[in-house]
Formats: C-alpha cells, structure tokens, sequence
C-alpha cells in the first residue's frame, strides 16, 4: 500500500527556501529510519519513504483555474474527469 502525506512547513524565508528545506526534510527522516529500526516491527515493519517535494501553491491554483475555464459549461466525460483534479490542486494548496 502506498499513501501520499502533505506537510505545511514554516520557514524564515530570510535564511533558507523550500528546496533546501525539502533535502533538510529527506535526511532527518532517512537518519530517523536508520536509528528506529528496532521498533517498526510493533507497526508492520519499515516503511519506505520517498523524498519530500516542494508544491508551488500559486503554481497549483493557476492550474486549478485553467481548468475551471476548460471545464466552465463542460457537461461530458472531459469536465468530470478534470474536476477531480482541479479539486485535489486546490486542496493541497489550501484554497478549498
């Protein structure tokens, strides 16, 4: 099984960016992998962690309204396929 887990991270964008959070982000967790080995057999063993990757929020809901104005009007198989999407782009950028 595999789930998808979104983060809202704070940082002082004065001393550091998002990307470099991100990489910050990998290591803390690959280390913390490492020193619980012992205790993921109480949780069904390891799990394997992708690395952390930056959403561009603004980016996101550019996207979601592109495809409100492909959709406007839209009631075929198009439209209900795109509207999931421009929902999840919304949600994980926080402007639902």
């Amino acid at each position: 099984m595999k789930a998808r887990l979104y983060l809202d991270v704070e940082f002082d964008e004065s001393k550091t960016d998002a990307e470099s959070v991100a990489v910050a982000l990998d290591k803390v967790v690959a280390n913390g992998l490492a020193v619980l080995l012992g205790c993921w057999e109480e949780y069904g063993g390891e799990p394997k962690v992708g690395q952390f990757l930056v959403l561009d929020t603004d980016a996101a809901i550019r996207h979601a309204d592109e495809l409100d104005s492909l959709i406007d009007g839209q009631e075929d198989e198009l439209g209900a396929s795109l509207a999931p999407v421009r929902d999840f782009l919304r949600q994980v950028a926080g402007k639902n």
